[in-house]
């Protein structure tokens, strides 16, 4: 079934969608969009908020969206331009783009154990719930026992942690969120692995935007998040940077897990 349409253009960004971080998502986006305009680009008011982002990719009234490095690598490719990534303040990570995820179980004992066992994935097609998880254990195109479909990471995380399922792969910025506003939801848990480096989430435009166009929002965002004024909503939301990237450099980073998890 396609996925109900907008009538009028708008702007989604809420891959992290908590509501605790709304107003901060909100102020950052108003900032790259009073930015763009002076660009030249007619950027829509504010945020929407009444939509899975799934359901926004290919919309034909998007004007800025981000997704996840796996349907960006699969099935949106030339369907999409890319802008580039957040750079986000999870762990250390070998370049400011990467981040990876935490894989979490009841117990604290040797990744290996929960071969097989009840895993938790919030899609099939989550570079950071699915793919990050078989890549940790070695694994091909599926996981090698029960699987629930969660939905969301937050889900997930439910999830372990009332047995419904043993063990799962977090996104890292979603764990490192909960740790420092909801802590109590981790109690219980463990981080038993990691999964493997990949870019942040995809920034992204329609695949019918123009060169002066990328250039003007990636120029938005960088203003953005260099803005002095800008860095109480910037440690709100764990944002350390924007680094400007295409398809080709997500091809490069992820070609690895393509040809493994394919």
């Amino acid at each position: 079934m396609t996925p109900p349409q907008h009538a009028e253009p708008f702007v989604v960004l809420g891959m992290y969608p908590f509501p605790s971080l709304r107003d901060a998502w909100s102020a950052l986006y108003e900032a790259i969009a009073a930015r763009a305009r002076l660009g030249g680009v007619d950027a829509p008011a504010g945020l929407q908020w009444d939509r899975d982002p799934h359901d926004t990719w290919l919309d034909p009234q998007l004007v800025l969206g981000m997704t996840c490095g796996w349907p960006l690598v699969t099935a949106l490719r030339e369907r999409v331009r890319v802008i580039g990534t957040f750079a986000y303040r999870s762990e250390p990570a070998p370049q400011p783009h990467l981040y990876r995820t935490a894989i979490i179980a009841r117990e604290d004992v040797v990744l290996a154990q929960f071969a097989g066992r009840p895993a938790a994935i919030n899609s099939a097609d989550s570079l950071s719930g699915n793919i990050s998880l078989l890549d940790a254990f070695g694994l091909g195109a599926a996981w090698d026992g029960p699987v629930l479909a969660t939905g969301a990471h937050l889900a997930s995380i439910d999830a372990v942690r009332s047995g419904a399922a043993d063990v799962a792969s977090i996104d890292g910025v979603t764990w490192t969120f909960q740790q420092r506003d909801a802590p109590g939801t981790l109690d219980g848990l463990f981080v038993v692995g990691s999964g493997p480096w990949v870019p942040g989430l995809p920034v992204i435009v329609p695949a019918t935007a123009g060169d002066v166009d990328v250039a003007i929002w990636r120029a938005a965002l960088a203003h953005a998040v260099a803005d002095p004024a800008l860095a109480p909503v910037r440690d709100r939301l764990l944002i350390d940077g924007f680094v400007p990237l295409d398809l080709a450099d997500y091809d490069a980073a992820l070609s690895g897990l393509r040809d493994r998890h394919a």
